[in-house]
């Protein structure tokens, strides 16, 4: 479903004007993670933190090679 409505939105017409100040704040967390691999400002802009579900309590996510925390991945 979420990849629907992402896709609907893509496929129409309609551009969202966006303000000079967000656009440069993504731009300059993405040159910083992409410079020095610290993706946690980046993170921060594209998911707010009230927006992130989790599927199991921090203590019970597995400890192996399965589960790399996103500022390891890049």
């Amino acid at each position: 479903m979420v990849v629907h409505r992402a896709q609907a939105r893509l496929d129409s017409e309609r551009e969202r004007p966006i303000p000079t100040e967000s656009h440069r704040r993504l731009v300059t967390a993405f040159r910083t993670a992409a410079d020095t691999g610290n993706l946690e400002e980046l993170l921060r802009l594209l998911i707010p933190e009230e927006r992130v579900y989790r599927l199991t309590p921090p203590s019970r996510r597995p400890a192996g090679p399965a589960h790399v925390p996103a500022r390891h991945a890049a």
